[in-house]
């Protein structure tokens, strides 16, 4: 019976897919930039309340915001990427009514974001957003 049992229980856990660790670590919430590093400017810090911020949403809407005004709206998809502990983060908005769509590679925890710039593209900043209550 107890063969019986862990054998069961084996073939449950395997069967069962991964819970998603974004589902437990979630991208939903409002993120505020508190730095850039790297690219032509070096180091920025910014102060709290700086108005820059990342809005997502759980029915994968964003909003891109700046001194309270929207800069970009639109949807997201969110991907585990290759690489461990990283995302793709794909941003759908309009800029003069054409679709845009951003492809971006992101890590993320409780109360960090962080965009990385792309492998191809000039002397851009890492720019790290901090998690608003």
């Amino acid at each position: 019976m107890k063969i019986f049992l862990i054998t069961v229980a084996c073939i449950i856990t395997a069967s069962c897919k991964k819970t998603n660790v974004i589902e437990r670590q979630t991208i939903a919430g409002k993120w505020e930039l508190r730095q850039s590093s790297g690219g032509i400017a070096g180091t920025v810090t910014y102060n709290p309340d700086n108005g820059s911020v990342y809005v997502f949403d759980n029915t994968k809407s964003f909003r891109l915001l700046a001194a309270t005004a929207i800069v970009h709206a639109g949807s997201y998809v969110i991907k585990e990427s290759a690489n461990a502990g990283d995302w793709s983060l794909q941003l759908r908005f309009l800029v003069n009514n054409q679709v845009v769509i951003e492809n971006d590679s992101i890590r993320f925890n409780n109360n960090q974001l962080i965009f990385f710039p792309a492998a191809s593209c000039c002397d851009m900043p890492v720019m790290f957003y901090e998690k608003l209550p």
